[in-house]
């Protein structure tokens, strides 16, 4: 039997975090630790931008020069007639591997809806994903799923981590992920630092099989607590793969922009699960303009 769950206001409630805390938030002054200079380069652009490039005077052709130019013209000629056709379509293979691979091995070659079992492993069947087959063997199944998660990240050094996601996904493979973060650091001579980051994705489930999924999307990322929000383009990718009861193996990055620098989120989490309820551990890396900052993290997450 398909069971329609009510969504109540999660999905409403996540799109309006990053408009509340922009008001929520009161603007401090800079500090000079990891995150206040992370905020200064979203909002201001990395210190290397800021310096002014002299400007060399124009030197006179030489017959060297010439004779280079000859040498290029001659590259130029056989990149267009053996190189690009040649490597043109390895470089589109190898860059678009990362997702017909996938379908590949899981034989996903359409776009065949699944639906969700009421937790990973259920009555000791494989995975999360409910194949058509398996249908009637299921009293009940659902159409939808909704997963939230908490955790706490530490850096072991000045940098406190609490994190919140959730993600959101309809039996048409379509989908909505969300993650919110914390970040707290304390900085010698100035005191507490702190700054909210956050994601908001429109996900697709390109390769399923019983025991793993893969998937994809594009968003936005957001930063505030610098008295403003600041956003960017973010791209996302990732998946779960569930080997044998009771492990849960999960990955995503998400790449992209935010402000006037550039973003890469990278998280990485192995996980037992007890019905609806996993508890996981793993790491969690963040690279936005010159500053990274890793922890460890573990946490809960609830699949309903």
């Amino acid at each position: 039997m398909c069971t329609v769950r009510p969504l109540r206001h999660v999905v409403l409630w996540w799109l309006l975090i990053p408009v509340v805390l922009r008001y929520v938030e009161a603007p401090r002054a800079a500090a000079q630790g990891r995150l206040g200079q992370l905020k200064s380069e979203v909002r201001n652009g990395p210190s290397s931008d800021k310096k002014k490039k002299k400007k060399q005077p124009p030197q006179p052709e030489s017959d060297d020069d010439h004779h280079g130019d000859h040498h290029d013209d001659e590259e130029d000629e056989l990149f267009h007639w053996f190189v690009e056709p040649v490597l043109g379509p390895i470089v589109s293979i190898v860059a678009t591997s990362p997702f017909w691979v996938p379908r590949a091995v899981a034989s996903d070659q359409g776009f065949a809806d699944r639906d969700f079992l009421t937790y990973p492993y259920q009555d000791g069947f494989p995975g999360y994903w409910l194949h058509d087959a398996d249908r009637s063997l299921m009293g009940t199944y659902y159409p939808w799923l909704l997963r939230v998660r908490g955790e706490y990240g530490e850096d072991f050094d000045a940098i406190r981590r609490v994190s919140m996601g959730m993600l959101y996904e309809t039996r048409g493979r379509w989908g909505l992920d969300a993650s919110l973060d914390y970040y707290r650091e304390w900085v010698p001579d100035y005191g507490r630092d702190d700054m909210w980051l956050g994601d908001v994705n429109v996900v697709y489930r390109f390769a399923q099989a019983d025991n793993w999924v893969m998937r994809t999307g594009l968003g936005a990322n957001y930063l505030t607590g610098i008295g403003s929000t600041e956003w960017g383009f973010n791209f996302t990718y990732g998946g779960d793969w569930l080997p044998a009861r009771p492990w849960i193996f999960s990955a995503n990055i998400d790449v992209g922009s935010l402000g006037k620098v550039g973003f890469f989120h990278g998280r990485a989490t192995v996980g037992v699960n007890v019905r609806k309820v996993e508890f996981y551990s793993g790491y969690d890396y963040l690279d936005v303009g010159s500053i990274q900052i890793g922890n460890v993290i573990g946490g809960i997450r609830f699949w309903y």
